[in-house]
């Protein structure tokens, strides 16, 4: 078993992998940092927006942009889930989505064009407080979830982009 451990660390070894969020240096800090998020409206989109800093440059570095992401959360869909006979919900089902755009500043091409979305659910309390509480937790996480996505997406297309550029 160790032998074959071995080999299967000497083949990747071999084929040039490498993680996404393997650093050297300054240098994924600085590809991704040429990435110009845009504002996104509301305090979802702030925390959004948030997440997405801290994925792609989490150290603020100040570089000169190559890339503008575009990002438009859309309103969140909420579905009753656990209808009991007295036809209250007990459980409701909340799906988020999102489309974002990266565009190559210099050419104006659009790179990335897509859509992503993340469903969650909570309980319904008899409480409305609580059931706010759950909602607006479900709401934070699923864009965590995205930003997460977006962030995964852009800094994989950016690190492609950039060793086909030097190869």
């Amino acid at each position: 078993m160790r032998i074959f451990t071995f080999l299967s660390l000497l083949l990747v070894s071999a084929c040039h992998v490498s993680p996404l969020y393997l650093t050297k240096g300054q240098e994924t800090t600085n590809l991704t940092a040429a990435v110009d998020i845009q504002p996104i409206a509301d305090y979802e989109g702030y925390l959004m927006q948030n997440y997405l800093i801290a994925g792609l440059n989490p150290n603020r570095v100040d570089v000169a942009k190559k890339y503008r992401l575009n990002v438009h959360l859309n309103m969140p869909n909420i579905s009753d889930q656990n209808i009991q006979n007295d036809n209250f919900s007990s459980r409701e089902r909340m799906s988020l989505s999102v489309s974002y755009r990266l565009t190559d500043i210099q050419t104006g091409d659009n790179v990335i064009s897509t859509t992503a979305s993340a469903t969650g659910a909570y309980n319904v309390a008899t409480e409305p407080y609580a059931t706010w509480m759950a909602q607006k937790k479900v709401r934070e996480n699923l864009i965590k979830i995205l930003a997460d996505r977006i962030t995964l997406h852009v800094i994989s297309f950016v690190k492609k982009n950039e060793a086909e550029n030097e190869g």
